[in-house]
């Protein structure tokens, strides 16, 4: 591993711009060392920064906007390190870990109307209010990757701050504030009109007082849609904020808050999009377990209403009704009342039917003429007479 740093403005590719007088590589840990280099290739290397080193001085930074892949491990900086400003597409594979520092310019600044591909994990540091990544461009930027703000006691801008064009994060947002906030804070900023949508998780487990923070926060009219979990135990804290008139919410669930924790979501409306996962959690607050650290309060869920809980079997609903939202159909025969004995219970009533001796004499007789019948048989049978007047023909 070594330092490789800038030993004047120029483009990557070029040799002479850097102190080795060769190209970085995947070993090297590379400095803007106070210049501006443009990327113009696709770059392998450990980092980048714009930090002092030894012999190395702060400031300056890298600028990128052709259509290539940076696979750098760490981005480090005290003012941006790397700045986007191009049209086409961008893939950066890295992480922004967690550093020191007050300066609240963003390490990753884009400013061009490009769609940017960012695969890595984003930190917020301790006690400072650095922004790490800003988009200003009308592109899209697709963030996969979990985002985590750890600080407290100060107010806090945006770890990833959006006030234009789409983004969208394939992995979980996580929000770990404490002290007395003195302003409202986020880990996610959206101002944009674009769309917002989060795959994963909107963890706020936060200890703050004084203003409330909020995971993520809409603050334009714009779309969000959360697919996956809000999980809260924040008392001044929620995992999503939006309250924005016009902007449309959409989230999955479950919605879960702990006991005491504020709801998951501060927002004017929000589309419940139903799942089969989906649900909300209701705590009794009337109880000591609603108070940590009792044991946790009972807890009821409210499920979406195509969700089957404890349908009954098909064989014990009438026949021929629907039910769980049409999904389902009776098959049980159940007999009118005039077919069942008279007091037998049935459906729910009782029978009706009484056998009384006409009842049976007339069943019997309605059929003495019947093909085949006792009656049909018993008309050609011989009686006295017909004997004899047999008897008396012959003689």
């Amino acid at each position: 591993m070594a330092n490789v740093y800038a030993v004047k403005t120029g483009n990557w590719s070029d040799t002479t711009v850097w102190n080795t007088s060769a190209l970085p590589t995947s070993a090297d840990d590379v400095y803007s060392n106070n210049f501006t280099v443009t990327i113009d290739q696709n770059v392998t290397v450990l980092s980048i920064s714009n930090r002092s080193a030894s012999g190395i001085t702060a400031g300056g930074g890298f600028t990128v906007s052709g259509n290539f892949t940076l696979n750098i491990a760490n981005l480090f900086y005290i003012n941006t390190v790397l700045t986007y400003t191009g049209t086409g597409t961008l893939n950066v594979v890295g992480d922004i870990p967690l550093q020191t520092g007050t300066n609240q310019n963003p390490c990753f600044n884009i400013t061009g109307n490009g769609n940017v591909n960012f695969v890595g994990n984003v930190s917020g540091a301790e006690n400072n209010t650095r922004t790490r990544i800003t988009k200003s461009g009308t592109g899209k930027l697709t963030f996969t990757g979990n985002v985590s703000q750890s600080s407290s006691g100060v107010a806090i801008p945006a770890i990833i701050n959006i006030t234009n064009g789409d983004f969208e994060l394939i992995g979980n947002v996580n929000t770990l504030i404490s002290g007395a906030l003195t302003a409202t804070t986020s880990t996610i900023g959206f101002g944009s009109t674009g769309n917002c949508i989060i795959t994963g998780q909107i963890n706020n487990s936060s200890t703050s007082t004084g203003f409330i923070n909020a995971s993520v926060s809409i603050t334009a009219n714009g779309y969000f849609k959360l697919i996956g979990t809000m999980n809260n135990t924040s008392v001044l804290g929620v995992c999503y904020q939006n309250l924005q008139l016009s902007s449309i919410s959409i989230a999955t669930g479950p919605f879960i808050s702990s006991p005491s924790a504020m709801l998951p979501f501060a927002a004017y409306r929000i589309n419940y999009q139903i799942t089969a996962l989906s649900y909300f959690e209701f705590r009794d607050s009337s109880t000591n377990g609603a108070l940590p650290p009792s044991a946790a309060a009972p807890a009821t869920q409210m499920v979406a209403p195509d969700t089957i809980v404890d349908a009954p079997a098909e064989s014990n609903v009438r026949y021929g009704t629907t039910y769980a939202l049409g999904s389902q159909t009776g098959t049980l025969r159940v007999p009118s009342p005039n077919s069942v004995a008279f007091g037998v219970l049935t459906d729910n009533t009782t029978g009706t039917a009484v056998l009384t001796p006409q009842a049976v004499w007339d069943y019997a007789t309605s059929s003495l003429t019947t093909s085949g019948s006792i009656g049909e048989r018993l008309k050609n049978a011989s009686t006295v007479d017909t004997t004899g007047d047999q008897l008396a023909a012959l003689l």
